[in-house]
């Protein structure tokens, strides 16, 4: 396993379902899940080096449009494509 799937295995397992359940926006899907994502160094901020391969591996997924994190890195948002069904998202995480 390389380390960017391991940093992205690691933010995902430790997140709690999703705390708001999921929400339509403009036709898709949002989920909301929360990430052990903030920055050691600075408080109240996301860790940059830490979140960029999660988001960026999370984007490849086929169901997958978007992944965004919030500013101070707890919070991780994913925007499910139209056609992306509830099993599918349940293997994608």
């Amino acid at each position: 396993m390389n380390r960017f799937n391991t940093i992205l295995v690691a933010a995902i397992a430790t997140c709690q379902a999703p705390l708001w359940g999921q929400t339509r926006n403009s036709g898709n899907l949002v989920s909301f899940y929360e990430v052990p994502l903030a920055c050691p160094a600075a408080r109240g901020l996301g860790c940059g080096s830490a979140a960029k391969p999660v988001l960026q591996a999370l984007e490849k997924k086929s169901s997958i449009q978007e992944a965004w994190l919030d500013h101070p890195g707890t919070m991780l948002a994913i925007v499910w494509k139209k056609n992306a069904k509830a099993d599918l998202r349940s293997a994608e995480i």
